[in-house]
């Protein structure tokens, strides 16, 4: 088994923990807009090392590195993966990273005041994080160019990372008109080879709906849905490491 000394775990709400940099808990309990219900509350979310990026750092005994924002979207994750790649270069070798893919209907532009999340992207299903509705085929294919470039950049640098689908899955995300060819793309240059796919569930997001008691009435994983997933993960790493998963 190789010996990292660097988990580093990028995502949106899904791979969120209490201590993180965007610590939205501070706020108080999360309220739906439409039934003025509390659906989250602040106990509801994991400390850093309880979540799933936790667990498995605990796991291969390293330092633990978390970004995640809710409402993130595949842009911000990817970009968040660079910038950290950038600032440690010298942790390549001993660095596993984990990268929860999130809706590609999400997006993010920057302005004078920085980066920020579009909210006409995000929709709202009360609590302004969530929309059901596939990505237009324009998004899509941005979406897949900048995973592809990710996966290449991390097999050029021999990083060794994990994918898996935080939410709907990705290959459910496919617009159902697309002529700008995202999806050829997909099909052709996305690789599943490093992508951690549960064998019974499809995503995160589906392993907290078949199992109600893992996650909070806002369908967020709580800390033993974190625990159950992180747990799942390192499991795979281990088969992977061990020769036992072909990838």
């Amino acid at each position: 088994m190789k010996e990292y000394t660097d988990v580093a775990t990028f995502g949106c709400s899904f791979a969120y923990a209490i201590g993180c940099k965007h610590d939205y808990t501070k706020d108080g309990p999360f309220v739906d807009k439409r039934t003025k219900e509390i659906t989250c509350y602040n106990n509801h979310w994991p400390t850093e090392d309880e979540c799933f990026g936790g667990i498995v750092s605990v796991g291969l005994n390293t330092n633990l590195h978390i970004e995640a924002k809710m409402g993130g979207s595949n842009h911000y994750i990817i970009r968040k993966v660079f910038e950290w790649c950038r600032h440690n270069k010298d942790k390549f070798n001993s660095s596993l990273i984990l990268i929860g893919i999130s809706e590609s209907q999400r997006y993010e532009y920057h302005d004078e005041f920085g980066w920020q999340i579009h909210k006409e992207s995000l929709n709202t299903d009360g609590l302004g994080y969530f929309k059901h509705e596939r990505p237009d085929e324009v998004q899509w294919l941005s979406v897949v160019q900048s995973i592809i470039g990710l996966q290449s950049f991390l097999k050029l640098n021999n990083i060794d990372h994990v994918f898996f689908d935080s939410m709907t899955t990705l290959k459910k995300q496919k617009p159902k008109n697309d002529t700008l060819g995202g999806t050829e793309l997909f099909d052709n240059f996305v690789s599943y080879d490093n992508w951690y796919v549960h064998p019974k569930y499809e995503s995160f997001w589906h392993t907290i709906k078949e199992n109600p008691s893992l996650g909070a009435p806002c369908t967020h994983p709580n800390v033993e849905g974190h625990k159950y997933w992180g747990e799942s993960l390192l499991e795979y790493i281990f088969k992977r490491e061990n020769g036992m998963i072909k990838v």
